[in-house]
């Protein structure tokens, strides 16, 4: 799902790294990099929003989930982490 979202040659390997951590820390950065070469996808926004929700850093989480969903307004997924995100603040 996510290679079909990867516009540019330069992010497709550094969303792809985020996946590959099992420790959180290089994911989020590996994720924040990919959002600094295109914040325009909602793919992007989401799984470092995940990052966040698995830190506890529910702010930030709620924060990404929200320019997730400005981008893609009819995920339900979305919406539903956007709402547990706000719920734990």
């Amino acid at each position: 799902m996510w290679q079909a979202t990867c516009k540019v040659a330069a992010e497709r390997p550094a969303f792809a790294a985020g996946w590959s951590f099992i420790i959180w820390g290089p994911a989020k950065e590996q994720f924040t990099r990919t959002l600094l070469l295109d914040g325009s996808v909602a793919t992007y926004h989401a799984a470092l929003g995940e990052v966040l929700i698995v830190e506890e850093d529910w702010a930030a989480a709620a924060a990404e989930f929200t320019a997730a969903l400005l981008l893609d307004v009819d995920n339900a997924d979305y919406r539903a982490r956007l709402k547990e995100a706000r719920s734990r603040k």
